[in-house]
């Protein structure tokens, strides 16, 4: 059966935010907070850069997470539409 049109934005949306959640999941924040450490750098300011870039890590984390729960919904919505599409199809042909 043929996909409605709408249904079929609906799921390249979700692609794409799937897309960009994983580039964000490959963001090397982790990297950058072990070259932050104490053998690098000691100073109240490194303390604080270490602190703001754990919260940053749990930012990026957050919005990819937020990111797939908004591609999910968006797939979702084009099981939707195609099935009230079915279902118009289906009532017509009666």
């Amino acid at each position: 059966m043929a996909s409605d049109p709408a249904a079929d934005e609906y799921r390249r949306r979700a692609a794409h935010l799937r897309r960009l959640a994983a580039r964000l999941d490959d963001v090397p924040l982790a990297d950058v907070e072990s070259w932050a450490g104490p053998d690098t750098w000691r100073s109240a300011g490194a303390d604080h850069c270490r602190q703001q870039l754990a919260i940053d890590r749990q930012r990026i984390a957050h919005a990819a997470d937020e990111l797939r729960e908004r591609a999910w919904m968006f797939e979702r919505q084009a099981d939707a539409v195609d099935a009230a599409a079915a279902a118009q199809l289906a009532f017509q042909a009666r």
